[in-house]
């Protein structure tokens, strides 16, 4: 997202990116000389290269190239920093888990380091909310399993906590993982942050109560315009914060259309890399999708003449209906010869769902565009012969990979 946030905002200003023609896994030096070869006039490093590759700053400083940071502290290595206003964000969440407690009550507060804004804001409201009794406090290390055990251990040594701070959601699932189990879903107020995917599901199905979004898409849209005004000469900051939104319930539909706004890019950059297939499809893709489909039946453009619709979930006459509607309107609106649908998160194929599929392609090609149905796992063909159905015309592909390149190479093929 962050580097969908980089690319959108740098075609917008018409600004070259200098970029590696691989992601930076073990041969990361490699990948960084072949970047500083093309001379770049400012680099943008995030925190996840630096953090796994510290030595990956030198060959930019080296080459006096000015370095501008993304989600990371300010020092000396970076002319400017991007990221997002931590206070602001723990001020949001907590003053709301206060709140949500009357002002009263004993709170559990699981962090990732001692010395971080998530920290000293916690620290720094305790002392405004007089009421408010921190009762427990421990190391979460930022991951689901250590912080089911801090609750575990908070519970234990107090039982009456009636609120939770974790300072990621990460930690903030497990924390509502262990009160799940003890049966106290309904009396304990959990909050966490960073608005992952999983965090805005668990809002969602009511297990935390807030989250604070960071924006990541919005984050790199401001390290591509400081790195423009670095590259013009103009005087930067030494710290440049970027908005927070606080998530609850009643504005998780905001933040959920917010964060799928970017999956063209992030689809089209999955198509193209098989390397990114893996890593985004497990991580980003398969958790926006359990929003996507909990809401709505996307059609989402992939390039001018390709749509992919990905199908979760069963299919009554009613969404039935809806699905085609959305096919019609979207092969109209985006003048599309292809519409790729993707099945593979149906668990279950029968006769009523494969003529509802009929129906819709035969609509579509109505209008001059042909469905494409990808997905389809060896369980789904055997129960799908098995039915005796027939699909036809209908043009089917094991992957939605392999669907895409059949339609890439059709148009290829249409235009000569």
């Amino acid at each position: 997202m962050l580097a969908q946030g980089i690319s959108a905002r740098a075609a917008e200003l018409e600004v070259e990116l200098c970029l590696p023609a691989e992601d930076a896994d073990e041969d990361w030096r490699g990948l960084v000389d072949e970047v500083v070869r093309q001379r770049p006039s400012v680099a943008i490093l995030p925190h996840s290269l630096t953090e796994a590759f510290p030595d990956s700053i030198q060959p930019f400083a080296a080459a006096g190239i000015p370095i501008i940071g993304v989600e990371m502290e300010p020092s000396a290595q970076y002319v400017s920093v991007v990221r997002a206003d931590e206070a602001q964000g723990a001020q949001l969440v907590v003053t709301y888990l206060f709140e949500r407690m009357g002002g009263q009550g004993q709170v559990a507060n699981i962090f990732g380091g001692a010395n971080t804004h998530r920290q000293t804001t916690f620290h720094a409201l305790l002392e405004r909310y007089s009421g408010i009794e921190l009762a427990y406090e421990g190391d979460g290390q930022w991951n689901r399993a250590a912080g089911a055990r801090v609750m575990h251990a908070a519970l234990e040594a107090c039982p009456t906590i009636r609120g939770v701070f974790a300072h990621n959601d990460h930690m903030a699932l497990g924390a509502a993982d262990v009160i799940a189990e003890c049966g106290l879903g309904d009396q304990i107020v959990v909050v966490g942050f960073d608005g992952d995917p999983a965090g805005l599901v668990a809002i969602r199905q009511r297990q935390l109560a807030a989250t604070v979004y960071r924006g990541i898409y919005n984050i790199g849209r401001m390290a591509m315009d400081t790195a423009v005004r670095l590259a013009h000469g103009d005087p930067l900051e030494p710290e440049i914060s970027v908005p927070v939104t606080l998530i609850t319930a009643e504005n998780l539909v905001d933040a959920m259309l917010e964060t799928t706004s970017v999956m063209p890019g992030l689809l089209q950059d999955l198509m193209a890399s098989s390397r990114a297939q893996r890593q985004l499809q497990a991580a980003t893709i398969s958790a926006q999708h359990r929003l996507i489909q909990e809401l709505s039946t996307p059609v989402i453009p992939i390039s001018d003449a390709i749509l992919i619709m990905p199908l979760i979930g069963a299919i009554d006459s009613g969404r039935a209906q809806q699905i085609m509607e959305a096919m019609l309107e979207a092969i109209v609106q985006h003048s599309a010869r292809y519409l790729i649908v993707d099945i593979s998160g149906m668990a279950v194929i029968d006769t009523t769902i494969a003529h509802h599929l009929i129906q819709a392609a035969r609509a579509v090609q109505l209008l001059g565009a042909r469905v494409l149905l990808v997905g389809i796992n060896p369980e789904i063909a055997q129960t799908l012969v098995g039915l005796g159905v027939d699909f036809g015309t209908l043009a089917t592909h094991a992957t939605m990979q392999s669907g895409f390149e059949y339609a890439q190479k059709q148009l290829r093929l249409s235009r000569r």
